[in-house]
This record gives C-alpha cells, sequence and structure tokens, in this order.
C-alpha cells in the first residue's frame, strides 16, 4: 500500500478499521511499516497512540462486499467537502424613546429610530457581519476551494422605553416590542440561513486550468452575488407583508398607539 491509503485509513473511526483488517484476514503479528493508523483521543494531536492494523504487504486479499463497502466509505470520508459547526453570534443593540402613552412612544420612535434606507427611520434594524476563512488549494492545474468558514455577527437595534412607565401602558409596549423582536428574528434567520447556501455553493468549487485561483473565485462572487440578492428581495417582500395593512407589525404599532 502507499502513503495516501494510510493517510485515508487514518480518517477511519479504529472500530471500522478493525472491522476491515478482521475480514480481509489482516496480520495478527507486529506492524507492517507504512500500514499504522492512529486512534486519536483529545484535541489536535494530544495524547496520540498508535493501533497497529498491518496486513502482510505480499496478501492478496479477497474482499468480500462488506470490506468493499467499508472501504468505499473511507474513500467518501476523506474526500468530502470540509465543512466546519458554526453558529452566528447575536448582539442586541437598544436605542431610548420617551413618552407616558403608546402614541407618545410611537412618535418617539419616529423621531429616534435608527436610520434606514433614503433617510426614513425604522422601528427596528437587523444588520449583519461576515468574514470568511477560506482556503483555496491549486490542483493539477486547476484551483479547488476545499474550505470556506463563516463569521456571522448579527445586530438587532430595538428601542427601549427610558422610563419606568405605567401598567397599562407598560403591558402595551411588552406584546410591541415581544413583536418587534419576533419579526426581527426573521430577517436573522433568513441572513443565517443566505450564509449557509454561500458555505454549500462554496466548498469544493472547482475551477480548471486556474492555477492561481482567480477563475474560482470569479466564479464564487457570481454566485454570492445571487444569493445575497435574492435574501435581500426576501427581507423585502417580508416587511411589505408585515407592514402592510393587516400584517403583524402594522396591527402592533395601532394597537400601541390606540393603548391606554
Amino acid at each position: 500500500m502507499h502513503g495516501g491509503i494510510v493517510h485515508l485509513w487514518r480518517k477511519l473511526p479504529t472500530a471500522i478499521l478493525r472491522a476491515i483488517v478482521k475480514a480481509s484476514g489482516g496480520h495478527k503479528g507486529g506492524c507492517q511499516a507504512g500500514i499504522v493508523a492512529y486512534e486519536e483521543h483529545g484535541h489536535q494531536d494530544a495524547n496520540r497512540s498508535r493501533t497497529c492494523l498491518a496486513m502482510p504487504a505480499t496478501v492478496e486479499i479477497r474482499m468480500s462486499r462488506d470490506v468493499r463497502i467499508l472501504l468505499l466509505a473511507a474513500l467518501l470520508i476523506a474526500t468530502a467537502p470540509a465543512r466546519a459547526d458554526w453558529k452566528p453570534v447575536e448582539k442586541i443593540e437598544t436605542y431610548t424613546v420617551s413618552g407616558s402613552s403608546g402614541a407618545e412612544l410611537y412618535a418617539s420612535i419616529g423621531a429616534r429610530g435608527p436610520q434606514a434606507a433614503l433617510g426614513t427611520r425604522a422601528i427596528a434594524l437587523t444588520n449583519f457581519k461576515l468574514t470568511w476563512q477560506r482556503d483555496y488549494q491549486p490542483r493539477g492545474g486547476g484551483c479547488t476551494l476545499v474550505s470556506a468558514k463563516p463569521k456571522l455577527v448579527i445586530t438587532y437595534t430595538l428601542p427601549e422605553p427610558s422610563t419606568r412607565l405605567a401598567a397599562p401602558v407598560k403591558a402595551a409596549w411588552e406584546t410591541f416590542i415581544e413583536g418587534v423582536r419576533k419579526h426581527e428574528r426573521v430577517h436573522g434567520a433568513d441572513i443565517e440561513d443566505m450564509v449557509r447556501q454561500i458555505e454549500a455553493t462554496s466548498i469544493g468549487l472547482r475551477a480548471p486550468e486556474d492555477p492561481r485561483c482567480k477563475k474560482v473565485r470569479a466564479e464564487l462572487q457570481k454566485r454570492l452575488a445571487v444569493l445575497s440578492a435574492a435574501q435581500r428581495k426576501k427581507s423585502r417582500d417580508f416587511d411589505r407583508v408585515e407592514l402592510g395593512a393587516g400584517g403583524a407589525v402594522h396591527t402592533l404599532i395601532l394597537d400601541l398607539v390606540n393603548s391606554r
């Protein structure tokens, strides 16, 4: 066997490796040079122990169907694109509003709310910052994006009364702000979904005849533009429904303004 095969085997769980060797009539003696699998413990390379899973170099192996399946599993595991588990970081920022009634609080939102498009003010905003760690690898004259790990920070900006509210107004405000939070969380979930789609379309992306990885980067940017435009449209459509007559946010505003 060659070094590449040993490398593939190192990625398999030890139990599967033992099953392969047992089913293949593996050598019961000491290790053959180069046919060594490592059983990993803990993180990184700490506490590495060696488990001999050697076979005589001259043995002809007649593999059963089960062994062929296990070897195929080894190949699939070893060649699968590198995906990392991640979660977005979510932050909440507030701006203060004042008033002793629902109508006054809403008027204060109009005066102090965060700036939105075209100079208008919003009740609340969801922004995000997205950065990537990408690994482009030239291979065989082409280039492959073998891994792409995002760092996503989502920031929600929400109103907060500057003073304690009377009981009836407080109850109306709490209903209002909880509905606003729910609305903004939908935007946050859509942003996360977009990033996961970017991750899926990125990892394994390859361009032939691209030793400097320029073509694969250009292709990635095209795909990102499409996904970003789709997310923005989805966000606008959602706001249009929620803020339209009879929509969830429209109803929340009316209930707050008309509260006593």
